[in-house]
């Protein structure tokens, strides 16, 4: 072969060498000299595939009973539907089997508040003998403290097959509910009612346009979005009526359903009930803290003297915001499916800080459907990785769905509103005081209601309700709860 002939062959060789390791190294083709000859790199900032911790298993069909109430009708799945959300819970159900090898043995009865007692020997019965069921979901205030006090659930820190660490459970649930290291219950992405029942912040995107207000969303970026200038936006919004000042015909600045605005008090990182790290032990403090009483005493003035900041119990705050009549509205994820025929656009936001706080907590009601584990199971290993398992699988599969079928296009074309999500449901969080509040008398987490009521109690209720005081009302009340700290660290201990 002649040189040129043979040089020639080698740079051949050379290139065609070349072709092939860009290929399979995915490179793509020389650009065109019109275009953008930079090399485009990967997206550094998508996340990895999220995936189960163990491997997938057969269990010879194993069954895994499931107590579940009724009052959470959506979270049973046992049929497939029609209904997108229901349809993937089904189908959520479905993939936990075969990824297991299991059967879910789902056990629907009559649950909640009203029908706890009947639920919660149920419980008692299958953890004490029976045996008959080896995990129980019912809602936290209906089932959780009774039953842990009782010993009718397992420590779920002690399951190795269940890793809390997982983005598809809620974060700290041992630091900030749990009970000298111990775990009762769980709440994850097994439970849809951990989003419905989650505290959120509506706005209408016409009235900040129109009062020229600073954006909610630039606010939450900027760690701007405190207590304080929420209230100073809504004692803003007002429009003069004649007459006496009447939230059905008046614009509202902010309204909010009773039970959301107590959550004020998980929202702004203050606790009410002190445990001791070391151990355990429970107490209430001999005069409310500088934080609380500052916060008290801002809202108190602003909700005293302001007609149009509104705390209700029977539910008007979504049809004032949905009329358009109201700046701000507090309330709960699920009351989106409420406000789809707004006549103007709507925005959501978590609750705001305090100044000076380092995250935006969003309180979970206590309505919300949380997961047992009894005592008596024999099963614990497995119902460990079912309980992740459906957990998982809910983040994956049924968590995205809920969130497109609720918000409809709102979800679809507003990234503002996915990212305010994002940031919701990174830091939801389920306080130790609101899940033992039922321990204590008179209850120590209404101290933030300020509805009518509460502000301004009849004198029968003086000492039940705060009133205009916070340091007054806790004078008159801390022995008692400090005594009935004491009662319940000795309950749980």
């Amino acid at each position: 072969m002649k040189p040129t002939v043979r040089i020639l062959a080698l740079l051949l060789s050379l290139l065609l060498l070349c072709t092939c390791f860009a290929a399979c190294n995915g490179e793509k083709e020389e650009p065109n000299a019109d275009t953008d000859t930079q090399t485009e790199l990967p997206d550094e900032t998508e996340e990895p595939e999220l995936s189960l911790s163990f491997p997938k298993e057969n269990n010879n069909n194993t069954a895994i009973n499931i107590l579940m109430s009724t009052s959470l009708g959506y979270e049973i799945a046992t049929e497939a539907s029609s209904d997108r959300v229901e349809g993937a819970m089904f189908e959520r159900n479905c993939d936990v089997e075969e990824y297991l090898g299991i059967v879910l043995n789902i056990i629907p009865r009559d649950g909640g508040w009203a029908t706890r007692t009947e639920f919660n020997n149920l419980i008692q019965i299958s953890a004490m003998s029976s045996k008959e069921f080896d995990v129980a979901q019912n809602e936290i205030s209906a089932s959780y403290r009774a039953n842990a006090i009782a010993g009718y659930y397992k420590n779920v820190n002690d399951i190795p097959t269940l890793d809390l660490s997982s983005p598809w459970w809620l974060e700290n649930m041992t630091e900030n509910y749990g009970f000298d290291n111990t775990l009762y219950g769980i709440l994850g992405d097994s439970s849809l009612s951990l989003y419905k029942e989650m505290n959120v912040l509506y706005f209408n995107q016409h009235l900040i346009d129109q009062y020229k207000l600073d954006n909610p969303y630039d606010l939450v970026r900027d760690k701007k979005w405190t207590l304080e200038t929420m209230l100073n936006m809504a004692v803003g919004v007002k429009e003069d009526i004649d007459g006496d000042y009447d939230i059905t015909q008046n614009m509202m600045g902010y309204v909010a359903a009773a039970v959301a605005n107590r959550a004020w008090l998980t929202a702004l990182d203050i606790t009410l009930i002190n445990q001791n790290t070391e151990t355990g032990a429970l107490t209430v403090a001999s005069a409310p803290s500088e934080k609380l009483i500052k916060v008290f005493d801002l809202m108190y003035d602003k909700f005293e003297n302001n007609d149009n900041l509104y705390v209700e119990d029977s539910g008007e705050y979504l049809e004032i915001f949905a009329n358009n009549n109201a700046l701000f509205a507090l309330g709960f994820f699920e009351d989106v499916e409420k406000f789809r025929d707004m006549e103007y656009d709507y925005g959501l936001v978590p609750m705001c800080m305090w100044e000076g706080q380092d995250d935006y907590i969003s309180p979970i009601s206590t309505w919300a459907g949380m997961w047992y584990v009894l005592t008596n199971t024999e099963k614990t290993d497995l119902v460990g990785k079912t309980l992740d398992a459906l957990a998982f699988y809910g983040h994956r599969d049924v968590i995205p769905e809920y969130y497109e079928i609720a918000l409809g296009l709102t979800y679809a074309r507003d990234e503002n509103v996915q990212e305010m999500l994002s940031i919701m449901r990174e830091k939801a969080t389920l306080s130790f005081d609101s899940i033992y509040a039922a321990s204590f008398s008179p209850s120590m987490y209404n101290i933030l209601q300020m509805s009518e009521g509460f502000r301004n109690p009849p004198s029968d209720k003086t000492t039940t309700r705060h009133g205009a005081n916070i340091t007054t009302f806790w004078a008159a009340n801390q022995s008692m709860w400090n005594l009935a700290a004491q009662k319940l660290y000795g309950q749980l201990s």
